[in-house]
């Protein structure tokens, strides 16, 4: 059988199985799997040179770069899974006009939430510096002392908005990632230049890795923020004694 020959010029598609069975797939924008190991040298005689290299460890290091936000790749990271619960948002960074002493949010907030710099919430009569909240259905009205806020003035309040069935990723202080089964699948093409002579795919598996709870997300304006997963691989303690293997399927 003659051995497979060709580039690979494009990131892996990523499939992650958790040992309980869960899987997640990982697009990845830029994908790598790295080999590597440690060595100890012995020296003997009047040679200046090693007499033999004794090997000690080896290493795979897995690293993925993701474009896309998952929540179920954070709750791996984490070792936790993804819930749905009613959670309260934070509302922020909006401008509202003052009409008539006051200003109508298009939310329901929550009672107490409501956060207005140089003013203070009150449940009273309305006096200079004071404000109420009158919670109706889908709206709020916010309303200021008589004459305080002319007509046209711009209010940025903060407010807490309850929103049920979130997507929520809890992480506790005992929270860590586990180990997983890692694929990586690269296409491999016969020119780097020409993608449209896709030889087959190569699948790096790795039969167990340790998920690190290292976690970054970078973002600029106008910009796909990147998502950052890495594993380190273990001895999957197999019968067969398998680490991982390298796979090509031919299309």
């Amino acid at each position: 059988m003659n051995s497979t020959k060709g580039f690979i010029v494009d990131s892996p598609n990523a499939l992650i199985i958790g040992k309980s069975g869960n899987s997640q797939i990982v697009t990845a924008t830029q994908g790598s799997i790295t080999f590597g190991g440690d060595s100890i040298d012995i020296n003997g005689g009047w040679s200046l040179y090693s007499l033999a290299s004794i090997d000690t460890s080896k290493t795979i290091e897995i690293a993925l770069t993701d474009a896309e936000l998952k929540m179920s790749s954070l709750a791996l990271q984490n070792g936790v899974t993804v819930q749905s619960k009613a959670k309260e948002r934070f509302i922020f960074g909006q401008d509202y006009e003052v009409i008539a002493n006051k200003i109508t949010l298009p939310y329901e907030v929550v009672a107490g939430s409501v956060l207005i710099e140089g003013f203070e919430e009150t449940g009273a009569i309305l006096e200079a510096g004071k404000f109420t909240v009158t919670v109706g259905t889908g709206t709020t009205d916010i309303e200021f002392f008589a004459g305080e806020l002319a007509d046209g003035s711009v209010i940025s309040p903060i407010f807490r908005v309850e929103i049920a069935d979130t997507e929520t990723v809890e992480v506790l202080n005992n929270s860590f990632a586990g180990t997983a089964k890692f694929i990586l699948e690269y296409p491999v093409y016969g020119d780097k230049d020409d993608e449209t002579t896709l030889l087959g795919y190569v699948q790096f598996v790795v039969f167990k890795a340790k998920i690190s709870a290292n976690f970054a997300v970078d973002g600029s304006y106008k910009s796909a923020s990147t998502f950052e997963l890495t594993a380190t691989g273990q001895d999957a303690r197999r019968p067969d004694k398998k680490v991982f293997e390298v796979n090509f399927f031919r299309v």
